[in-house]
């Protein structure tokens, strides 16, 4: 019986490790949709390759500052994608992404954190999100642009960072 090679054999899990951005936005009050940072993560090898089925098994923010007076706990939006990084975020401007290569949009609430030490926050969510990767030779990576979620505006301290984590589940 021939296999059809877009359909998993079995259950693999997948972590992206943690990927920070170079620096975030500390100078802006950052309302909704505005970026965390003028940059979109790459999160290498994720999936085995193209047009494989999967699942977002689980997304881990890391906020991390020089002091715990300095930890926002913000809400925000993880917008990822397949196949290529999306069109970079401006800095004060409220993103308008593509929809093209968009896979999920998932969301991180203040609830969601969790105390890792005096200067570091984690927030864990798992959605479970069953996805499909792209067709392009990158289909094994995914691509994260971090927005604000923040109805009252959030400045972050000089000290400040920003680093996400993704864990995927090949099959179906």
């Amino acid at each position: 019986m021939a296999c059809n090679p877009i359909t998993p054999t079995g259950d693999r899990l997948y972590d992206s490790g943690w990927v920070a951005f170079t620096s975030i936005d500390t100078t802006n009050a950052l309302g909704v949709g505005e970026p965390v940072k003028d940059e979109a993560l790459t999160l290498t090898s994720v999936m085995d390759g193209t047009e494989q089925a999967g699942y977002i098994q689980q997304i881990q923010v890391r906020e991390t500052a020089s002091s715990s007076a300095n930890i926002k706990k913000p809400d925000l939006i993880v917008l990822l994608y397949t196949d290529s990084a999306p069109t970079t975020p401006t800095l004060n401007t409220v993103y308008n992404g593509s929809t093209t290569n968009l896979i999920g949009t998932f969301t991180v609430t203040e609830a969601d954190y969790k105390r890792v030490s005096d200067t570091v926050w984690q927030a864990t969510i798992t959605p479970a999100y069953a996805f499909r990767t792209g067709t392009a030779a990158t289909a094994s990576n995914l691509y994260a642009v971090v927005l604000s979620n923040e109805s009252t505006p959030v400045t972050f301290a000089a000290s400040a960072g920003i680093a996400l984590r993704v864990w995927t589940k090949l099959g179906g």
